[in-house]
């Protein structure tokens, strides 16, 4: 999954779920690139930030579960934070959302010989082109502490490999980071780590392209080899360096060898208590253990030797094996010699999740890249797994039919996209499209929502854009594409998203890929701006997509850019919520503004001299004909009054990441949301004007949104509440019931 970074902090702490919000006092007249010295003042005003519920959607690449004490269990997600297990609300409770340390889990430890079972580690960091950060808990996730901003963490790229970090059991404070970047070891707890020189640093060509597996790639400690004194650590260890085989220290850590036999690339191994270890690489393999063991392969005859992800050692018999290859688990009860159980979904295995949504879905079982396999060491025949979308569970993996159920409630990890719109009436609160798991809709803030189901092909679409009909807010339309970058397609409800219904064409003379689509403000007129592999052709449908015609006068492949995949934030099409035959595109290659008054059918320049931003957001005020916000990152807030002919810059916003426009405080005024700086902020922030841009209040707690936002909208329901995507799903803020009327 893809993900937007945010700043690492040297310390990270826990907050509140409420804040104190400060309002801004008037920051002059709105006038181009004015910048008036505004005083600051407090105001009472809060708000209470949380996430609405979708349920799962991401990578889950680690799952830990502690040897010694009962239900301490986390997951750590590509894009998302570490989160942990609550066995009495059974759900996942995020550790790491309101903190602003990077997110992208890349690695997690939990300390073996630690009997309170407070003691956590993680390594965070989504992309190794900037440093990622090794961060310790030692109150169960509660509060957090950085250790260092050495490694380049990759999670997002390189998903496969889940044993990278490791305690000691003989000194908690001796800790292995197999990075890609090399193996490195502190041994006081993390104050400081240093590279171990004699260690093979692994294949490190992919390093620092975002992509790909890199370094070191395992470490594994065997207690059974005994300890050595200063400091008291653990004789051997085991590291699989990426390209290479197997290698192992018998002096905890000085010098290191190849062993001879072992396999190439072993991305997840398991001790039993006697030392024999268990290897996923090429197939399944056995070493016998000890300083000069021997190595067998265990692969089951019934499947072949690609996609091992996972291997797992029963800690109530230690002859009990269990692995995963790709979909399918299986198991030993002879130490690998045979294998009785190979599942087979619908005959000795069955599968059901929660939420409801995934069930229908292509994905009803196991999803894609399964990374763990892992028994509980307290309920005999219990066992976790971790995948691409959701963490699971079964209570008796020896069963004659074993039954898997999901346990997704608290864990959160769906990648928005563009395609979030708010109707200001009906059944649906607002829509959301997310990357993976398509798009949604949402009729709670509190229960899971329902899945959109436009295809193409036989595929659900990546919805990368929506809107609605202002005279008719049951009506609404979404496009989208089938994979992040792949051919688009889209379609409609028409009754507030109780069904859906797929365009009957696309428009001619394109291949469509996403992009972003406009509804006329008192009719079904389309207008489509398609994405990157069609040259952003805009075109036009006045029958729901029946059929589609090119729309005129506007400069060739540079009139509505919308990105080269479903990560591509920006917004530049909009229609004018007053007057049903208008629409409007900014085309950032050109710095230029054009509108339709026909319907979409031609266009007009209306004016050049706008900023040069390819993330720009065009936001139209539904109270105003003509009026118009383009939201331009560094280069400010722009405003137009009368439908793009004039722009004007607000001088008191020094950056506008993200714009947004909900319903305000009165049937005329709007409740403006900027994510940005307003005068003096070194950070952003969210705030919110009902006086059109004037007064800026700040509402947001610190980051109330992981790893960074990637769109937002306002609530057109209710005032003051507003919606804001990051990688670890959809956050709403409230205004507290203190600052109501």
């Amino acid at each position: 999954m893809k993900r937007v970074e945010s700043t690492m902090l040297k310390t990270v702490k826990n907050l509140s779920l409420s804040v104190c919000c400060r309002l801004l006092l008037p920051a002059a007249a709105i006038c181009a690139w004015a910048q008036p010295n505004v005083v600051r003042a407090e105001a009472a005003e809060t708000y209470t930030w949380g996430q609405v519920p979708i349920g799962g959607g991401g990578s889950i690449p680690i799952l830990v579960i502690h040897p010694k004490v009962k239900d301490v269990i986390y997951i750590g997600a590509d894009v998302g934070g570490v989160d942990r297990w609550d066995p009495d609300a059974q759900k996942w409770l995020p550790t790491l959302n309101y903190y602003g340390a990077p997110m992208g889990c890349d690695a997690i430890a939990v300390d073996p010989s630690d009997a309170t079972g407070n003691t956590v580690w993680a390594a965070m960091g989504s992309t190794d082109w900037s440093p990622g950060v090794i961060i310790k808990s030692t109150n169960r996730g509660a509060t957090w502490s950085a250790c260092t901003n050495l490694f380049p963490n990759c999670s997002n790229g390189d998903q496969r490999w889940n044993h990278r970090l490791a305690v000691d059991p003989a000194n908690r404070d001796v800790v292995y980071f197999g990075a890609r970047n090399g193996l490195w070891r502190t041994v006081d707890g993390g104050s400081n780590w240093v590279r171990l020189a004699s260690a093979p640093g692994g294949n490190q060509t992919q390093l620092g392209k975002g992509k790909g597996p890199s370094g070191d790639v395992m470490v594994i400690i065997d207690p059974t080899s005994g300890t050595l004194p200063g400091p008291t650590r653990t004789k051997r260890v085991y590291l699989s360096p990426l390209g290479s085989a197997l290698c192992k220290t018998e002096d905890g850590g000085a010098t290191w060898d190849a062993m001879p036999g072992a396999p190439t690339n072993i991305s997840c191994a398991a001790l039993d208590p006697i030392g024999v270890l268990y290897c996923t690489a090429a197939g399944l393999s056995k070493y016998s253990g000890g300083a000069t063991g021997t190595w067998s392969m265990i692969t089951p005859a019934a499947l072949d030797n690609n996609y091992w992800s996972s291997i797992a050692v029963d800690p109530f018999n230690r002859n009990n094996i269990l692995a995963f290859h790709n979909y399918t688990p299986c198991y030993s009860t002879n130490g690998g010699a045979t294998w009785p159980y190979v599942a087979a979904q619908g005959s000795n295995q069955s599968v059901h999740a929660t939420p409801d949504w995934y069930n229908p879905s292509s994905q009803s079982q196991f999803g894609w890249g399964g990374s763990n396999l892992r028994f509980d060491p307290f309920r005999p025949g219990t066992v976790w797994e971790s995948d691409c979308f959701m963490t699971w569970r079964t209570t008796n993996i020896y069963a004659k039919t074993v039954h898997w159920e999901s346990l997704t409630a608290g864990h959160e990890e769906t990648v928005g996209t563009c395609g979030m719109v708010s109707p200001s009436a009906g059944p649906t609160l607002f829509y959301n499209s997310t990357a993976d798991v398509y798009g949604f809709r949402h009729t709670s803030l509190t229960n899971w929502p329902t899945q959109i189901p436009l295809r193409r092909y036989g595929s659900q679409l990546q919805l990368c854009g929506a809107d609605f009909e202002e005279a008719d807010p049951n009506f609404a339309a979404f496009v989208g594409e089938i994979t992040w970058d792949g051919p688009g397609h889209g379609g409609y409800t028409t009754d507030g998203g109780a069904s859906f219904h797929n365009f009957a064409n696309n428009p001619d003379g394109f291949r469509n890929a996403g992009g972003r689509i406009a509804v006329s403000a008192d009719s079904r007129t389309l207008v489509w701006a398609t994405g990157h592999a069609t040259g952003w052709g805009v075109s036009y449908s006045t029958d729901t997509g029946a059929t589609w015609h090119a729309s005129a006068g506007l400069p060739p492949n540079q009139a509505a850019y919308t990105g080269w995949n479903i990560f591509s934030f920006m917004t530049p099409l909009c229609s004018d919520r007053v007057n049903g035959n208008t629409f409007y595109i900014y085309s950032f290659d050109k710095c230029s503004f054009y509108s339709s008054t026909d319907g979409g059918a031609t266009f007009a320049l209306r004016f050049s001299g706008l900023p040069r931003e390819p993330n720009a957001n065009l936001v139209p005020d539904f109270t105003r004909a003509g009026d118009l916000w383009l939201s331009a990152k560094a280069s400010g807030l722009w405003h137009s009054t009368n439908g793009g002919a004039a722009w004007l810059k607000l001088g008191n916003i020094k950056h506008s990441g993200m714009f947004a426009i909900g319903k305000g405080p009165n049937s005329t005024t709007p409740a403006l949301y900027l994510i940005g700086k307003v005068d003096g902020d070194a950070q952003e922030h969210i705030f919110r004007s009902d006086n059109r841009g004037v007064n800026w209040i700040r509402i947001d707690m610190e980051r109330p949104y992981p790893n960074g936002w990637t769109y937002m909208c306002g609530d057109r329901q209710t005032y003051g509440t507003v919606y804001v995507e990051s990688s670890t799903g959809v956050y709403v803020g409230q205004r507290s019931a203190a600052a109501r009327p």
